[in-house]
């Protein structure tokens, strides 16, 4: 594993991958910005109690409240979006590591974006459900880390595997093979809740998800 990630962090530097870098970065500080303004409003709207005082400390502790929920579900929610750049990576780390098996089947632009709301509806549903849970220090960072890496290693592993075979036989893969799966993802998981790194995460996971595949396959 550790060698696939030293792999995937090289891949930043690689000029095919370098637009895709710049691309998750800005997509990744929009997502910041919009889950803590949503939540901020959302807190807002519900903040007069018809008590200054207490609207007074909602305000302070919600602020700070938007910005810990925005942490918890910034994974999710960058990931879904960058999903819709994943091919592109996997054809950059193939295109350098595996170059004599030639380019995967092409995901088209509706295939993409129905894996990529996929994955943004049941991220932001599973999130959704487990929230109260992250406001139980300590369980909080299992849950996420668990209940994301979950979800980010199998999407990840079969956006890359069914570029080489038919979508049935991916998940069959993925089942087989559901702990290294797990392990990938919690791994992804645990590198997008790091402050600033999280920001190229997305990408060095797809690149990472490309290795652990062709590992198991080759």
């Amino acid at each position: 594993m550790l060698g696939d990630l030293l792999k995937a962090l090289a891949q930043l530097g690689d000029p095919a991958t370098r637009r895709w870098v710049w691309l998750g970065i800005g997509i990744a500080v929009l997502v910041i910005l919009l889950l803590a303004s949503g939540v901020q409003l959302a807190l807002a709207l519900f903040a007069d109690t018809g008590w200054p005082w207490v609207n007074w400390i909602v305000h302070a502790v919600g602020g700070l409240g938007a910005l810990l929920v925005a942490w918890f579900l910034f994974p999710a929610m960058v990931t879904a979006v960058l999903g819709l750049v994943g091919d592109r990576i996997i054809d950059a780390v193939e295109a350098r590591h595996y170059p004599a098996l030639g380019p995967g089947r092409d995901i088209g632009l509706m295939e993409a974006i129905g894996a990529a709301l996929r994955l943004a509806a049941l991220a932001l549903v599973a999130n959704l459900v487990a929230l109260p849970l992250y406001l139980v220090p300590g369980l909080n960072l299992v849950v996420v880390l668990l209940l994301n890496g979950y979800l980010l290693g199998r999407e990840y592993f079969e956006m890359v595997a069914v570029r080489r075979m038919p979508p049935a036989d991916a998940r069959r893969l993925r089942r087989r093979h559901a702990g290294e799966v797990l392990a990938a993802g919690v791994l992804i998981a645990a590198i997008l809740l790091i402050p600033f790194v999280n920001l190229v995460a997305p990408i060095v996971g797809m690149a990472l998800v490309t290795h652990r595949f062709h590992r198991l396959v080759l």
